[in-house]
Order: C-alpha cells, then sequence, then structure tokens
C-alpha cells in the first residue's frame, strides 16, 4: 500500500542481491557506488547481463568521464574524488524488509574519543567516529536519500567487549526485547520497506586509526574491493560473513520478531542465528 504522501510500505522480502549471502559494498566515490548498485541490481535480480560485461562498462565509463582507475596514471589513480573524504571509509548495503521481520546487525565498535561533555582533550582511540545510517526515496520518490535514523559510536548499547547488537524493525513491529537492558540497540526503519543502509568509519592518522580493521584502502584495496573490478574479491567486505575487518564486520541476521523475541532477554549475539533463506 502507499501512504498518502507517496511513500511505499508494502513489506518486500529481501531476495538475490539483498539476500542472505550479501555482505557490504565499500564506497570509491558516490559517482561510482551508484553506478555498481545499479550494475549489481540488473546482475543478480535480472541476470539479462554478464557480470564481466556491467563491470567492465562501468570501469571505461569511470576512466572517460573522471579519468579515474586503479590502473590509471596518479592522480587518477587515487580512489577519493570530489565527492569523497579521505578521512572518512563507507560501507554500503541495500535493506528490503518483510512483514513482522526483523534486521539485526552484530559486530564490535570502535574506540572513539569522548567529546560530548566538554572533555579538555580529545584522546587517542581506534577511530574519530562511527556511525551507521538508512535511508529511503521519501515521498513520492523524489528524494535521494531520505534519512530515516541514524547511530553514532557514543549512542549504541555495547557490552564488556564492546561489541552490540542493532536492531531495526518497524515501529509496530518492535521486538518486546530490543532494548538498552537486553543489550540491543534498537531503531525503527521507517515506512519505506526498501532501503540502503551507510556506515561510516573515519579513521585519522594517527591518533584515531587501526591499520590492522579498519575498512580502509590499504585493507579493502580499489583493485580488488570495488565490485567494479574484473579482480574483485568478495571475501574483504562482499560477504555476509567476517572478513578483512575481523570482528569489527557488521553481520547481518534476518529473523521474524518471534524468532528474536524466543532469544530471551540479555540478548547473547552469538546465539542471533545466522541469515539463512
Amino acid at each position: 500500500m502507499m501512504l498518502a504522501e507517496g511513500v511505499e510500505t508494502q513489506p518486500i522480502e529481501p531476495v538475490g542481491y539483498v539476500g542472505a549471502d550479501v555482505g557490504w559494498m565499500k564506497m570509491f566515490g558516490i559517482w561510482e557506488i551508484f553506478a555498481e548498485s545499479t550494475g549489481r541490481f540488473f546482475v543478480d535480480r535480472f541476470s539479462v547481463l554478464p557480470p564481466a560485461l556491467v563491470r567492465r562498462e562501468i570501469r571505461t565509463d569511470l576512466d572517460c568521464f573522471f579519468n579515474q582507475g586503479p590502473d590509471n596514471p596518479s592522480p587518477g589513480n587515487i580512489p577519493h574524488s570530489a565527492t569523497d573524504c579521505p578521512y572518512n571509509n563507507y560501507l554500503i548495503r541495500h535493506f528490503w524488509l518483510g512483514k513482522d521481520m526483523v534486521y539485526a546487525i552484530t559486530g564490535r565498535m570502535p574506540t572513539t574519543p569522548q567529546t560530548r561533555n566538554g572533555e579538555p582533550q580529545m584522546q587517542p582511540a581506534q577511530a574519530r567516529y562511527w556511525s551507521i545510517c538508512h535511508a529511503g526515496s521519501g515521498m513520492n520518490g523524489q528524494y535521494q536519500n531520505a534519512v530515516y535514523g541514524c547511530l553514532m559510536d557514543d549512542e549504541v548499547t555495547l557490552d564488556s567487549e564492546r561489541d552490540y547488537i542493532i536492531v531495526w524493525s518497524r515501529g509496530n513491529e518492535r521486538p518486546a526485547n530490543a532494548r538498552p537492558e537486553c543489550g540491543v540497540t534498537w531503531q525503527d526503519f521507517g515506512p519505506e520497506s526498501v532501503q540502503s543502509a551507510n556506515l561510516r568509519w573515519m579513521s585519522v592518522y594517527p591518533d584515531h586509526f587501526m591499520n590492522e580493521y579498519a575498512p580502509n584502502d590499504l585493507n579493502i584495496p580499489w583493485s580488488t574491493g570495488a565490485w567494479m573490478q574484473a579482480d574483485y574479491d568478495p571475501s574483504l567486505v562482499g560477504q555476509n560473513r567476517v572478513g578483512v575487518m575481523g570482528s569489527y564486520h557488521p553481520v547481518i541476521h534476518y529473523l521474524s520478531r518471534e524468532e528474536f523475541e524466543a532469544l530471551g532477554c540479555p540478548v547473547i549475539a552469538e546465539a542471533i542465528p545466522a541469515w539463512e533463506e
């Protein structure tokens, strides 16, 4: 059905390129991530074009329009563009939400400096900033990113190991145990069933930098970390399982509200079942 304003509310079950095995895409520029998302949609959802052809066309267009690509001469071989910030690393994924279903995202939060209460000095940490947002298209589909919710690092409930459980569901389908007392950070998914999520990890060398696990261009190189590349390696972050980020990889679980409530309180991350289609 549709709201009066034109926002799509019909529950849609995730399939294909938004399904159980799919992890995240690293952003190497705004134009590129939109081209990759569109290309992947047509390849995985409709199988109308060979993946190698679509990837080659995106590489060709990026080279033609922007003189960019990992094999281009400098400065074209630098992945960050005018639409990106070299200190921020973004992971992108699409989410489709069915009726009375729940997304549970589990992972480990990097340490970040505390700055809310007038601290006199910003202390060293593993990252400068961390956040996750989800967005849709807004009424009548007229907005590129109508943000329905964001959580920043100090708004997320953590356990003693700094592990988190973030749950998204519709407001009237919130599990009874999706609350901080049970170790869960809950946020309303919003009215649209089809959305995208954006995880931002800010690394600033040397005081807010974690070399081993940060989703930066060293751990996820442009030549193998971008979906458009002929040598794309999905094991880095592209699969819905731990990759180069180790415990910091945000793993996605998809289950019914009833199944999540059956986990009790407190909710133990290891007890959340893996997403199986």
